[in-house]
């Protein structure tokens, strides 16, 4: 009987926290909504208020947008993309494309051209210097030793000169490969290796203190080769005056460049009829008294710029082509070079070579020694032929260039044969002319 009242309280205890705990959550979600919209409505109190305006302009919008939409293509599904165009049908305008029509014409072509006319026309032009330590500017002060600050080497004031009269104050293209031992035979064979394909408007050559032969088999030489590798170019001959003297070595480069319309610009002449002593001849040169100083070399300046002026105002044409005078200069020019050391040459003995080459014209042998008389014999086609007296020309080398004969004639070899096998150990080549078929 206990057990029956006391499982009817328990279940009427559970009953009643049952209904205190859901009374409670139903007073708790009241006041929670009651607190929600109390704060939504202090929100919409504080928000700003649009004006008419504003709704009237918001309103005009959303019907604007309506119709873009509206006139909107839809994308359909399935329709293939079209096919790229192709290189030849796309065109692109680059920025190089657009016509500038305030930039001045240019012509794609000048080579027609000469030295002097480029220059009347303002174009560009390149310049080469051959020659001795005179054409390199010896005895003159540089600008950081000069007194008055100015470089007073013949060529920078050539330079400078052609950019501010000609060029608009562009400088030239100037390339020197004078040297202080260079000869005119030195020049004329380091040519044949030349890899220098500078197309050349201006060739100025100042030979002479190292000319020890009459030079007017080589100096022609020296001007054919130049004009094979440069045809487009123009020249001017400076006699040196380092000699104090107008050697013969001179006198035949004047000639020849008067027989070819080169024009000639004689220094020595020049220095000797403007001083009425030693004294004032004496002032053109170094404090050794060898090269052109700071007055001599802006006096060879002077007489330059005076010297193509001229031709600039007369609009000089190019050079024509002239018969050579010298008929070896030609062949001279159009050697080329055989090493010991090619195939075609054999040492059979120790005193004896044979030479595999045909040769009709000029051949020269290059040696260790300046040999002769009677060092060295040449057989070719049964002739012999025997030097008489060493004639070698001392090449930048150290070796020799060594005349073997003017006209020699070999239609498939011939034999070098040395009195010694000390000599015959000195050869080091030849150089030969046949002329082309």
């Amino acid at each position: 009987m206990y057990r029956e009242r006391s499982s009817g309280r328990k279940m009427t205890v559970t009953v009643c926290i049952l209904l205190l705990t859901v009374l409670i959550c139903a007073a708790v979600f009241v006041m929670f909504s009651r607190y929600k919209a109390h704060n939504a409505a202090q929100e919409a109190a504080e928000a700003p208020q649009q004006t008419e305006e504003e709704v009237r302009i918001e309103a005009e919008e959303e019907e604007v947008q309506a119709v873009i939409a509206e006139e909107e293509v839809p994308v359909i599904a399935g329709i293939p993309e079209e096919e790229p165009l192709s290189e030849t049908e796309v065109t692109v305008v680059q920025p190089q494309e657009i016509i500038v029509e305030s930039l001045p014409d240019i012509e794609p072509e000048n080579s027609e051209l000469s030295f002097y006319q480029k220059l009347k026309k303002g174009d560009s032009v390149n310049i080469l210097i051959m020659g001795d330590a005179t054409a390199m500017g010896y005895g003159a002060s540089e600008a950081e030793e000069s007194a008055d600050g100015k470089d007073h080497r013949w060529f920078v004031q050539l330079s400078d000169y052609l950019a501010e009269k000609y060029l608009n104050g562009k400088a030239p293209y100037v390339n020197s490969i004078a040297s202080e031992d260079a000869s005119l035979i030195w020049d004329t064979l380091a040519l044949k290796n030349n890899t220098d394909t500078t197309d050349y408007d201006l060739i100025l050559l100042s030979y002479g203190s190292n000319e020890l032969s009459k030079t007017g088999l080589d100096f022609e030489a020296l001007l054919l080769t130049l004009r094979d590798q440069y045809p487009n170019a123009s020249f001017i001959t400076t006699l040196e005056p380092c000699m104090h003297a107008l050697t013969t070595p001179m006198e035949f480069m004047r000639g020849i460049s008067y027989e070819y319309g080169i024009p000639v610009v004689n220094l020595f002449g020049y220095f000797y009829d403007n001083s009425k002593n030693l004294n004032e001849y004496l002032k053109h040169f170094d404090v050794h008294q060898t090269f052109p100083g700071d007055q001599g070399q802006d006096e060879w300046f002077e007489l330059l710029k005076t010297e193509i002026d001229k031709n600039v105002e007369e609009s000089t044409g190019k050079m024509e082509d002239k018969p050579p005078i010298d008929p070896m200069a030609p062949q001279f020019a159009a050697m080329k070079f055989l090493s010991v050391n090619d195939p075609a040459v054999k040492r059979t003995d120790d005193l004896t070579y044979t030479v595999d080459a045909r040769v009709n014209g000029l051949a020269y042998m290059v040696h260790k020694e300046n040999i002769g008389d009677r060092d060295v014999k040449v057989i070719a086609d049964g002739i012999l032929y025997q030097f008489r007296h060493p004639n070698g020309i001392l090449l930048d080398s150290g070796d020799y260039l060594t005349l073997i004969y003017a006209e020699l004639i070999s239609e498939n070899s011939f034999s070098i044969s040395f009195s010694s096998k000390e000599y015959a150990d000195g050869l080091q080549g030849f150089y030969f002319y046949y002329p082309e078929e």
